[in-house]
């Protein structure tokens, strides 16, 4: 069994109650820690384009620390690939406030499509593939999507990632739906699988031409988990919950709809006693999943969500799943699925 420990490596769409040292680059140190000290690969999508809104308002400390930690990440071993999010080559820095003021209406490659045209959204992409290679001195063969939206214009997603030598999408987050000011994706009618290739035309449909699509982790709801899933939510309530305090605010995730028909954990916000939860997902999963040839976890999370708690909790997922499954922790080089 392979497991992908993939975290979206950004700070907060709007309001940073703290500087970006403390937003982003010391969760990452401490996470970047523990893997080392336990001798596994972690994956960060890194968010490109950020480093063009803050080159242009003179914010070079950002620039400068976000360039040294990728490449404190690369020389550590861990795995780097591509996190768009071009709303950024919109946005305004209210230094007053400390404060980045988002135009939503170019959150992602489907937006640019649809605002500008595909000659616009391809140059664009052209800008931030370059500037990922200048950085991180290598070809990526992952994307993530920004706010997992990929949706309407997959087509002409598929066929920009294709042609810069993608091999893989981590942007489904199956059985989900949500309606924002910035975001759209509605997974609910996903394939119900580990992993698949899609076809050239959308990312939820099986073929045999397109990109390998391996979905953020997910579990299917249905009585027996849901039952097993609430008491033990319900015992939690009894457990002393931990307090994070607040590094920033983003405008993005009040939602306008949403759905979820699925089940699924991360490290965010994560306290001590998510850890029963955490197996029972995980085994769930397992039992599942099986007999398939491979056999892939890719848990989600974010550094800048990331506190203490949350820390102890990644550890001893990592223990946990070397000693109970003999884990494997790898990158998206490393899978046998392309």
């Amino acid at each position: 069994m392979k497991t992908l420990l993939t975290f979206d490596y950004e700070v907060f769409f709007g309001e940073n109650h703290s500087n970006e040292n403390d937003v982003l680059f010391e969760p990452t140190k401490k996470l970047l820690t523990i893997a080392n000290k336990h001798d596994v690969k972690l994956v960060f999508f890194i968010d490109i384009c950020s480093l063009f809104a803050y080159e242009k308002y003179h914010q070079y400390e950002y620039v400068e620390r976000f360039i040294r930690q990728v490449e404190e990440i690369r020389n550590f071993g861990h795995d780097i690939q591509m996190h768009f999010h071009p709303h950024w080559l919109d946005s305004i820095y209210d230094g007053v406030e400390n404060m980045w003021l988002h135009d939503y209406k170019n959150w992602s490659y489907s937006d640019l499509v649809d605002n500008c045209d595909q000659v616009k959204a391809d140059a664009i992409f052209d800008l931030a593939q370059n500037k990922f290679i200048e950085i991180v001195r290598k070809e990526p063969v992952a994307f993530r999507s920004g706010g997992y939206t990929i949706q309407p214009n997959e087509k002409e997603l598929i066929n920009t990632l294709q042609s810069h030598g993608y091999k893989c999408d981590s942007s489904v987050f199956p059985l989900r739906r949500f309606v924002s000011n910035a975001q759209y994706f509605d997974y609910i009618n996903c394939p119900n699988l580990n992993y698949w290739r899609t076809d050239t035309t959308s990312f939820l449909n099986v073929g045999e031409s397109g990109l390998v699509e391996v979905p953020i982790f997910a579990l299917e709801r249905n009585i027996l988990l849901s039952f097993k899933y609430y008491s033990l939510k319900i015992i939690n309530k009894f457990c002393k919950s931990k307090s994070f305090s607040k590094r920033g605010k983003g405008a993005t995730l009040q939602p306008e709809s949403y759905q979820s028909d699925s089940f699924s954990f991360s490290f965010d916000m994560a306290e001590m006693k998510d850890k029963k939860l955490i197996k029972l997902l995980v085994s769930d999963y397992i039992n599942k999943y099986r007999n398939d040839d491979q056999l892939i976890l890719n848990v989600l999370s974010h550094p800048k969500a990331m506190f203490d708690e949350s820390l102890d909790v990644f550890e001893w997922f990592i223990l946990y799943m070397k000693k109970k499954y003999n884990c494997h922790f790898v990158g998206f080089d490393d899978l046998e699925v392309y």
